[in-house]
């Protein structure tokens, strides 16, 4: 708290002999002086008598008093008054007061119009006879604050010793600040917090004090309002009011909120808050091979990059598993959901420039062309989707097996072969050929089997089919 004070002082000098004269000649002609004078309750009151030896106001025989606001503010007229009484039974000669007016104070009129050089003023009263009061009033201002000292004298026909008056100039100050930050990397269509405080760090309390505020183009509060209007009341001497707003910007760019705090008697303050505002940009890319058989693997690597200003958080990435195809693993803590036959991913936020490889692995059940669908998302950010495709083929994986059943076999004895072809592959094998040469110790005797054999010399040969 900053109190400063306004000092007056007033000094009264004149010559003794002359008051006793006229004392002695008037002295039972004067009704009796007042015994205490009336001041206003907002004005601070001295004064100072002659003789000297006067305890109270009543005791002066001539009285001068000084009536000054007990505070005033810089730039504001306000009125000081002099009063000047004869309280003693005879005249007074010669009576004129004399004011000097510090620098600082600038004089709008004074009743009676005074004499002036340059900072002095002076008034002449002449004779004042018993009970006759004089007022002077004098209206100015004061540009800034301090002690202020104004100096004055009475003179009429004795000394009056310095008067001191005391008055107190005090000024309402207003603060705002930002009260914590603001969030570095605020996102389009999140909601962040600005917090103020508004201090009253002046010497006076400050009325009626009231935030009004309308945000730059897209921006608003958490609720949508463009414009704020919050009553403060009173701010006391030291007292801290805090204002909490919850906001929110719908596009990118640097916002500057000029938040003005206004109150009675032209007090204000203000204070600016830089925010910027940003937004993620998923970048999505799916490599998988074109073609594989039945029973391979199929390898699919999602490529996943936030090539924005701002972090994409909550982000998610989904593959579709395809159909003809059954899940095998997933990296970074992939999750199958069986509902949906896809894998997701989740990261807490991918921030600018940062880029997550996401691997799954599915083999192929089925000869068809399988789709899969992946997919990326983000607070803020455009989803992206991209689909890869891969032909699952088939083909014919033959196996041949033959079994002697006699083994040895005697001279002029039947051997019998058992030959057996397996097809382990996904694919049918159409018109196989099977044939064998005989040594020329043996004949061809028979066959059997889905068709028969054809000799030709030591030759044996038959086609077939295996699905």
């Amino acid at each position: 708290m900053k109190t400063k004070r306004l000092m007056f002082v007033a000094i009264a000098s004149a010559m003794i002999g002359m008051v006793f004269q006229a004392g002695a000649a008037e002295k039972n002609t004067a009704p009796a002086p007042s015994a205490k004078p009336t001041v206003q309750s907002n004005y601070s009151h001295s004064w100072k008598g002659y003789p000297e030896s006067a305890k109270t106001p009543a005791e002066a025989k001539l009285l001068v008093e000084r009536e000054i606001p007990k505070t005033v503010r810089p730039n504001e007229y306000y009125t000081y008054i002099i009063k000047v009484t004869n309280q003693s039974y005879f005249k007074t000669d010669n009576v004129s007061i004399m004011e000097k007016m510090p620098d600082g104070f600038v004089l709008q009129n004074a009743v009676p119009e005074p004499q002036r050089r340059g900072n002095d003023l002076k008034w002449d009263l002449g004779v004042m006879v018993p009970d006759q009061r004089e007022i002077i009033t004098v209206t100015g201002k004061v540009t800034k604050t301090g002690r202020f000292q104004h100096t004055g004298s009475a003179r009429v026909n004795f000394n009056l010793d310095d008067m001191l008056t005391i008055m107190e100039v005090t000024e309402p100050l207003l603060q705002i600040r930002q009260r914590g930050q603001v969030p570095e990397n605020v996102i389009v269509g999140e909601v962040f917090p600005v917090s103020l405080s508004v201090d009253n760090i002046g010497s006076a309390t400050v009325r009626e004090a009231k935030l009004e505020h309308a945000f730059p183009a897209n921006m608003t509060t958490k609720d949508g309002a463009s414009k704020i209007s919050i009553p403060l009341g009173d701010v006391i001497l030291g007292q801290s009011k805090n204002i909490d707003l919850q906001l929110k910007a719908v596009k990118t760019g640097v916002y500057d909120n000029k938040f003005v705090v206004a109150a009675k008697d032209g007090v204000s303050a203000s204070a600016s808050i830089k925010t910027f505002v940003r937004q993620p940009d998923l970048k999505l890319s799916v490599d998988a091979p074109r073609m594989r058989f039945v029973g391979n693997f199929i390898d699919y690597k999602l490529k996943v990059s936030n090539i924005g200003d701002g972090s994409a958080k909550d982000m998610h990435a989904q593959l579709q598993v395809p159909d003809g195809t059954v899940f095998v693993s997933a990296n970074e803590g992939g999750q199958l959901d069986k509902s949906n036959n896809t894998v997701s991913w989740h990261m807490k936020s991918l921030e600018p420039k940062e880029t997550k490889e996401l691997d799954m692995q599915v083999k192929a059940q089925q000869i068809k062309r399988v789709r899969a669908i992946a997919r990326a998302s983000a607070f803020a950010a455009n989803p992206r989707q991209v689909t890869v495709d891969t032909s699952i083929e088939g083909i014919a994986a033959l196996l041949l097996q033959v079994n002697d059943i006699n083994d040895p076999v005697p001279v002029g004895e039947t051997e019998t072969y058992v030959i057996k072809i397996t097809n382990q592959g996904s694919l049918p094998a159409t018109n196989i050929r099977i044939s064998c040469d005989l040594e020329e110790s043996m004949e061809f005797k028979s066959s059997t089997g889905p068709t028969n054999a054809l000799v030709s010399g030591s030759e044996v040969a038959a086609t077939a089919n295996v699905s």
